[in-house]
């Protein structure tokens, strides 16, 4: 078995919670008044919040983007606690099945650590893992390498070792750019030509994961 260790986005991925997000960002929308939000949220999935930032200061200037982002948070969160962060198909099992054949874990995600943290013990996933890395330690996010770069380092393992796993269209980019084998699993995004080119398998549900993995 030629794979040592796999690395996961988190909303969207292991979580289906993308929705939340979303929510989270039209309820803070349209309490600030703010236009455009639907395509603002195709953009902004998978990158990071230094990313987001710009954006919104290049296409909505007449926004305090920090006032956006805690209100937005404020939402999501509420969401959160009224109806708890549930897993994408196939998450546990396939997680189960890397910790019984000894293979490293890492989620590699834009959501700032302690929030990611938080996020994964309330979905009951996070004591699965060996590294969390978030958004907020690493320079340039997602679809920069960065991110997975420092998640296959921090787990001692080379990126070509590795296998990764996205909904996103960034972190599809990311993962492709850091030399990593990317998984696909649509959520809120669709399929482009594009992308096509950059992974290497299209997949429905986590545990379609775990045959590709006994190939090896």
């Amino acid at each position: 078995m030629s794979i040592k260790a796999v690395l996961f986005d988190m909303d969207g991925t292991l979580h289906d919670s993308e929705i939340i997000h979303r929510r989270g960002w039209y309820r803070a929308a349209n309490e600030m008044n703010i236009k455009g939000i639907e395509e603002d949220c195709v953009y902004c999935t998978g990158i990071g919040v230094i990313q987001a930032k710009e954006y919104f200061a290049a296409v909505h200037p007449e926004v305090n983007w920090e006032e956006f982002h805690s209100c937005a948070h404020k939402h999501i969160n509420n969401i959160i606690d009224e109806n708890g962060i549930p897993t994408r198909k196939g998450a546990v099992k396939l997680l189960e099945y890397l910790k019984a054949n000894g293979i490293k874990m890492a989620v590699a995600t834009s959501t700032v650590v302690d929030m990611a943290k938080r996020d994964l013990e309330l979905s009951g996933l996070f004591e699965y893992f060996d590294v969390i890395i978030g958004g907020d330690m690493i320079e340039n996010g997602k679809p920069n390498p960065d991110i997975f770069l420092l998640a296959a380092e921090r787990l001692g393992v080379s990126p070509e070792d590795c296998l990764g796993v996205e909904d996103s269209h960034n972190g599809i980019r990311a993962l492709h750019a850091a030399n990593i084998r990317a998984i696909f699993i649509p959520d809120l995004m669709e399929d482009t030509d594009e992308l096509k080119k950059l992974y290497s398998l299209k997949l429905n549900s986590l545990d379609e994961i775990i045959p590709i993995i006994e190939k090896e």
